[in-house]
């Protein structure tokens, strides 16, 4: 697996702009390969929603690790967890504030207008 970045493509919605999203810059130490972008960027439906999976898989990378210490030297990596899980919900939120209501299909129960709710005419004052 290979990890890459390349600051001339941000022009481009592909693993390079999703990098820069992420923060995931250094590629001495990338949080992604490449190739995991890459599924991301491919097969999601949009852009928001391919940098959502890609923020799930880090957090989900990350939750794995334990908090340890050394004698003095204390590593609390939890807390990477914790902001990655924060930024999945922040993302799931937004997600979820941009979604189209979609009116429910009639029950068919007695009552219920069948057909169109809307049609031409609608507001016409037929009383005039």
């Amino acid at each position: 697996m290979t990890a890459t970045y390349d600051a001339t493509k941000l022009g481009e919605f592909g693993k390079d702009r999703m990098r820069f999203e992420l923060g995931d810059t250094n590629m001495d130490e990338p949080i992604l390969q490449d190739e995991e972008i890459n599924i991301f960027v491919t097969e999601e439906s949009s852009w928001k929603r391919a940098i959502l999976k890609c923020t799930e898989k880090i957090a989900s990378k990350f939750a794995t690790e334990a908090n340890m210490q050394i004698g003095p030297i204390k590593m609390d990596l939890m807390d990477r967890a914790k902001f990655w899980e924060s930024k999945v919900a922040n993302l799931k939120r937004e997600q979820a504030g941009m979604a189209v209501p979609v009116a429910a299909a009639s029950a068919g129960g007695e009552g219920d207008i069948q057909g169109a709710y809307f049609r031409v005419g609608l507001h016409d004052n037929r009383e005039a």
